[in-house]
């Protein structure tokens, strides 16, 4: 071939090349920077230009969708800002057509003509009103695996060149590539204002919109809301189990509260919500409603789970400060879970004074932590009839220092419990009665040791190696051990705390139901708890002998007790008359200042050294006083 031929010709093809490449540099650079809110308008641009470019009528994306669908993205027609019969085309499923199946798991470009698409034609034709004659759909391919199809349809019978095609294969590369982008910033997005597990605005995000909209003019609320006791399901029955609930929760609470409202996730058994044009009154009627109907059982595998919440309410009626809302809030919700469980409270500023205190009181705990500052009183247990003693309970008291007399734990245990820290005071409870009974038992082997422990720590999974630790290092038999559980905390926890009770019943470990009648269960369910002795409380106790309704429930209690073989104690013993009384009903033991108040080491010893020579609670020596 002569030179000036081959010139020519290389001419020709690369004059044909280059508006190819620049086709593609155009796309790139329309896609380029994209986000989410203009990637429709940049789909539209590269389309129109296709159309432009390769002349013609038709331009098409279509995404695949894991229900075996294909949907349409965008699709583009020269002249028409709307393509009529866009809908019929929406949706199709793969097993619509030939052409469909086709393009599922496509892997390079198809091309379709008139003489192998008369089914195709047909179909158009009829559907449609147009005449197809060819198409090219290009897939677009991520990581191999087909997620759309780019299409390009005409309506004569022009027909494809390779370079063309290359090049289309190449923009469809750059969609998928650009489609791979929008939606890994689409998950960045989602992970940076929603809460991963519930879906629910997550913290940061919850506390930029409420300072956003709290600086208007207009009654707004701010509600945080506290599971109560969530640690014990996580604990008791697992993570997996918790996680469930929790999603469960925030469905429901969703459900619950206006579509304008903003609810959002703080932490893990945190929420809040957040309502504008809402007065102090709609507010505390919302509050209401969301306590009652939040404490519903949620069915968790089978599992039925109920906690109650607290909520603490923050009302302004005009501008305010996001981070004064939340903390009035949340000094609302401290008061909130003060008054007990299922319960809500409006900020007031004598809270921010009690917040203050209990924050005081966590810091001075966690330093009586660290320079051991707890120690254990005993208070003792008999046999009515004879005073003979049989039992100890182990009881929590507070060495503050520079204090004169020690702090009982019903002063700081519900702190320790908010915080965390009523594990950590329990380990040591555990550790030192178990100590503590070793020793005693190389004098009194049938002495029982009672040790109360706490919701948390019932729920935990290691508190049945505690004892087993404790017993192995310090030799203890742990078959007299008691542990003491609170009615409430047995009949409410109970599915939680199930392994935790199992492990060590096999132990030889005992338990008692604590407070018998202040929580809410029927007698009748005595005969499915995991209990081997009741402690009638002591305000039934020191009704005898006034109240009929008291009279009647401690009757109640021992005999449905001793019908089913368990043990009674009387708590709160403090008359004579009283400890008759419960003998006439035949309970057999009871604790009580009668018999003797708590007491430090070195007195409960001095007393057990005294009661070996009592034979009956008449001649028994009077309460040591310190």
């Amino acid at each position: 071939m002569p030179v000036q031929d081959q010139n020519a010709n290389t001419s020709s093809q690369v004059s044909k090349v280059r508006p190819l490449d620049e086709l593609v540099i155009q796309v790139a650079t329309d896609l380029m920077g994209v986000g989410h809110n203009q990637s429709l308008q940049a789909m539209n641009r590269v389309l129109d230009r296709l159309i432009e470019h390769f002349g013609v009528d038709d331009a098409f994306l279509r995404r695949h969708r894991p229900d075996r669908m294909s949907e349409m993205v965008t699709l583009r027609r020269p002249g028409q800002e709307k393509v009529e019969g866009l809908e019929k085309l929406r949706e199709i499923p793969f097993d619509a057509d030939p052409m469909m199946s086709a393009t599922e798991y496509l892997a390079e470009p198809l091309l379709i003509y008139p003489e192998n698409s008369s089914e195709l034609q047909e179909k158009a034709k009829n559907d449609l009103g147009i005449d197809i004659h060819t198409i090219a759909a290009v897939p677009l391919l991520d990581d191999q695996q087909t997620v759309g199809v780019l299409g390009l349809v005409r309506f004569n019978d022009d027909r494809w060149g390779d370079d063309e095609v290359r090049t289309l294969f190449a923009i469809a590369t750059m969609m998928a590539q650009f489609w791979n982008r929008l939606e890994a910033e689409k998950q960045l997005e989602t992970k940076a204002h929603f809460d991963e597990l519930t879906g629910l605005t997550n913290r940061v995000h919850l506390i930029e919109q409420v300072n956003d909209r709290a600086q208007t003019e207009t009654d707004h609320s701010l509600f945080i809301l506290d599971i109560n006791n969530m640690k014990a399901i996580n604990d008791g029955i697992g993570m997996s189990h918790g996680d469930r609930y929790l999603v469960e929760f925030s469905e429901r609470l969703t459900s619950l509260v206006r579509s304008d409202s903003i609810v959002g996730r703080l932490s893990g058994d945190q929420f809040a919500i957040f309502i504008e044009g809402s007065d102090l009154s709609q507010s505390r009627k919302m509050a209401a409603r969301l306590v009652d109907q939040l404490k519903s059982s949620i069915d968790v595998d089978g599992a039925k789970i109920s906690r109650s919440i607290s909520i603490g309410i923050a009302h302004s009626e005009k501008g305010s400060r996001s981070d004064d809302l939340f903390a009035d809030a949340s000094s609302a919700l401290q008061s909130a879970k003060n008054d007990g469980h299922s319960s809500y409270r409006v900020f007031d500023h004598k809270m921010q004074m009690s917040a203050t205190r209990r924050y005081e009181l966590e810091l001075a705990l966690r330093r009586a932590i660290e320079n051991r500052e707890f120690v254990l009183h005993y208070q003792p247990a008999v046999d009515l009839a004879s005073g003979k003693l049989f039992a100890v309970e182990a009881l929590l008291r507070w060495h503050r220092p520079g204090a004169t007399e020690v702090t009982p734990a019903g002063a700081f245990i519900e702190v320790a419990e908010e915080s965390g820290l009523v594990v950590d005071i329990g380990d040591f409870v555990v550790d030192e009665s178990v100590k503590q009974l070793a020793l005693w038992q190389t004098t009194m082997p049938d002495l029982e040791m009672w040790v109360n422990i706490s919701p948390a720590q019932l729920m935990s999974t290691n508190v049945a190696d505690r004892f087993a630790t404790a017993a192995k290092r310090y030799g203890t038999d742990l078959r007299r051990v008691c542990v003491e559980v609170t009615e409430h905390t047995m009949l409410s926890d109970l599915h939680a705390a199930n392994g935790s009770i199992n492990r060590l019943r096999a132990q030889g470990v005992k338990f008692a139901l604590d407070d018998f009648g202040t929580g809410y269960s029927s007698l009748s369910q005595l005969r499915d708890l995991p209990v081997d002795m009741l402690k009638i409380d002591m305000s039934f106790v020191q009704g005898l002998g006034r109240s009929s309704h008291d009279h009647a429930i401690v009757d109640a209690a021992i005999t449905l007790a001793a019908a089913f073989d368990l043990d009674t104690v009387g708590e709160g013993v403090e008359t004579q008359d009283q400890l008759d009384r419960l003998l006439e009903l035949g309970c057999s033991s009871g604790q009580g200042w009668l018999i003797s108040k708590p007491m430090p080491l070195d007195e409960v010893e001095r007393w057990f050294d005294q009661s070996t020579r009592v034979t009956s609670l008449a001649t028994r020596p009077p309460v040591l006083e310190s």
